[in-house]
């Protein structure tokens, strides 16, 4: 959750951090607009691995999703907004081996 929410503060994205925000309640959820964006994330290797045993980083993948709608994102400005993400990732974690699918 707080790799999602550093994402969202490197991007400006004005919302309640990752672990504040109840994805399963979420208004976007569902929606169109919001699916687009999950499908479009969900092609990049953002979070790292879970450890063995536990639950993938589905919230921080829904909420991602919830910050670039919320920021009025065409599907173009998803993938800028996105491949922004993965060069922030990489300075901040070069040993984190991001790429995207």
């Amino acid at each position: 959750m707080e790799a999602a929410s550093s994402y969202k503060r490197y991007l400006g994205i004005q919302m309640d951090d990752c672990q504040h925000v109840n994805m399963i309640t979420y208004p976007q959820r569902g929606t169109s607009p919001w699916l687009k964006a999950l499908n479009t994330a969900n092609k990049y290797l953002l979070f790292e691995p879970p450890p063995a045993g536990a639950f993938p980083h589905a919230k921080g993948k829904d909420y991602l999703a919830a910050c670039i709608v919320k920021a009025g994102s065409t599907d173009t400005m998803v993938i800028e907004k996105l491949d922004e993400i993965v060069l922030y990732k990489t300075k901040t974690t070069p040993e984190s081996g991001v790429d995207v699918l």
